[in-house]
């Protein structure tokens, strides 16, 4: 499962790694190795690492390596960074402010531009930072679109913002308001200049949601709620932790301590709420709650199209790909599901700062 061990290292040769210099740490025997060992670990164990805990799938005793990961950049973080870290972490509508507009500056770049003298400066730059630069590439999406809330109402008296549109399915179950939780990095990242629908993730949801029947209910100040995965990915896992928490509360009220269903918009995310959340919130991502909720207020028209099913780690480990299959079956004439495709290797951010690992895990 792996997608760094054809590149630099496997899981056990991590471990292998992390206890030698343990142990020339602890017998002092030969200072030279050890520092050694330490400069080649930063790359080959920890930037390569894309800690999405795949491994722990095949380990006959479930041991997951990009725990051990995390760890050691915890413990690597000094002061300043995780000064850096809480600032952001208190922000994050202005992060994510920030991400759109520099994602529309840079598409507008591209525009003017064109790929292939995009690609060749932008190239140029990393190359001269030393690979500090992130590596762009064509699918680049634009900034997200700022979610707009229409007719919007109070909720509870909790200020939690409702969307009331008409609607093509009357709404006969029980259910008819669902929490809709956008993703931090939906909340800044819109379409490529590719793709062939430009609306946002975060606009498509609402749309579909609506044609279903549901209201659709905002958490209050959604822009600076995040689960915590990108500051625990990375080790700031105090700072990922508070805001698991922060959200995990508005989540509660805005659900009214859980009697209504709450839909994320990504699976890493949805994984991070479930490891870290202790309240017993009902927590769904789209494939889930389309099954279970929505597939029976729509009606499905199969396309005369293919489509291929990449499943994403953490969708994988909360055995969510028979479930994708099936919404993409009412979908679509033929459904294929490729052999032997495990991690992407993406990571977060790795296929933007070491785009060598998201190459090794799709070759």
């Amino acid at each position: 499962h792996c997608p760094s061990a054809t590149l630099t290292l496997t899981p056990r040769q991590r471990i292998v790694g992390v206890r030698e210099i343990a142990r020339l740490r602890a017998t002092r025997e030969d200072p030279t190795r050890l520092v050694r060992l330490r400069e080649q670990f930063a790359y080959q164990g920890d930037a390569t690492c894309a800690t999405d805990g795949l491994c722990a799938t095949s380990c006959p005793v479930g041991i997951d390596t990009g725990t051990l990961v995390k760890d050691l950049r915890k413990k690597s973080h000094g002061p300043t960074s995780n000064a850096i870290a809480t600032i952001l972490a208190d922000h994050m509508a202005a992060v994510t402010g920030a991400m759109r507009v520099g994602l529309t500056l840079v598409h507008g770049v591209h525009l003017i531009l064109g790929t292939p003298i995009m690609s060749g400066i932008t190239r140029g730059f990393r190359s001269l930072s030393g690979g500090l630069i992130p590596l762009w590439n064509p699918s680049m999406p634009r900034g997200a679109a700022r979610i707009r809330v229409n007719g919007a109402r109070r909720k509870n008296g909790q200020g939690g913002a409702a969307i009331d549109h008409r609607t093509t399915a009357p709404v006969s179950e029980a259910l008819r308001e669902v929490i809709y939780f956008p993703s931090c990095i939906n909340r800044a990242m819109g379409p490529a200049r590719g793709d062939a629908d430009q609306r946002s993730l975060t606009t498509l949801v609402v749309e579909l949601l609506h044609r279903a029947g549901f209201t659709v209910v905002f958490p209050d100040h959604r822009d600076e709620l995040c689960c915590g995965m990108a500051f625990a990915s990375k080790g700031f896992k105090r700072q990922g932790d508070a805001k698991a928490r922060e959200l995990e509360q508005a989540l509660l009220r805005a659900s009214r301590n859980g009697a209504l269903p709450v839909l994320v918009d990504m699976s890493p995310c949805l994984y991070r709420m479930k490891e870290t959340f202790t309240s017993g919130l009902r927590l769904m991502e789209p494939v889930q709650f389309v099954l279970d909720y929505a597939a029976p207020r729509l009606t499905f028209r199969r396309l005369p199209i293919t489509v291929a099913i990449h499943t994403t780690c953490s969708a994988e480990k909360m055995g969510l790909g028979a479930g994708l299959k099936a919404v993409a079956e009412r979908c679509a004439e033929r459904v294929i599901v490729p052999a032997d495709v495990e991690c992407c290797g993406w990571a977060g951010d790795r296929g933007f700062t070491v785009p060598e690992l998201n190459a090794a895990a799709l070759a």
